[in-house]
């Protein structure tokens, strides 16, 4: 084979190397997905449960869930949890968690004069039930325990450990019970997470091949 032929076969003999590796972009050292290729709202990953007087909305504060999520609801969220940090370090601390789970939860009333419990949420997973450690208002009101038509009141919740988002679960409040409350999400999130690594490995993809075409 002479030399021009060999020469005209090496980019692609080393695009085939490369593509032949691991995508590394695809999740980094920690497992999780890179940040910035989700297109989830805030709403398709929100639990919503509904009893007489109220409405609860929990959205688990998961890294595992919010790099699925649009770059936008990333970065609020992220910065909630910054918001949050210092107070969810020393509650962790105290109740010595090295790993905290978080949900940010939100009751709204849908009459007057609607009563909720805050601490009468748990989740559910089999043969085991997350209760919250320490809540920590986002609203001023969160702690009067009654809210007006149509006014909101909001805390992060800090759970022992990371919930469960991975696998399905439920929601307790009070006597209210939802055992398949995360299924639909979930199924979501597996959906989302396939064109997740797609959108990675396209990119990846097309950075690897302009990197053969520069050489």
């Amino acid at each position: 084979m002479t030399r021009s032929r060999l020469a005209s076969l090496a980019p692609i003999s080393a695009l085939l190397l490369l593509l032949a590796q691991p995508l590394r972009a695809q999740v980094d050292s920690t497992g999780l997905l890179p940040m910035g290729f989700g297109t989830l709202s805030i709403d398709d990953i929100t639990l919503l449960m509904s009893t007489d007087q109220l409405d609860i909305r929990i959205v688990p504060l998961d890294e595992r869930i919010l790099r699925l999520t649009k770059p936008s609801v990333d970065s609020s969220l992220d910065q909630l949890i910054v918001q949050f940090a210092d107070k969810i370090q020393t509650a962790s601390a105290r109740s010595g968690i090295s790993t905290p789970g978080l949900a940010l939860v939100t009751f709204y009333s849908r009459q007057m004069n609607a009563r909720y419990e805050p601490e009468d949420i748990s989740i559910l997973s089999p043969g085991r039930e997350y209760r919250p450690v320490v809540m920590l208002p986002y609203s001023a009101n969160f702690n009067n325990g009654q809210l007006d038509l149509r006014q909101s009141a909001s805390a992060i919740y800090v759970f022992e450990e990371a919930l469960p988002v991975e696998t399905n679960f439920g929601i307790r409040y009070g006597a209210n019970s939802f055992p398949d409350a995360w299924a639909g999400i979930r199924l979501r999130l597996d959906r989302e997470k396939a064109r997740v690594l797609g959108r990675v490995g396209q990119q990846t993809t097309r950075g690897t091949t302009d990197s053969v075409k520069n050489r």
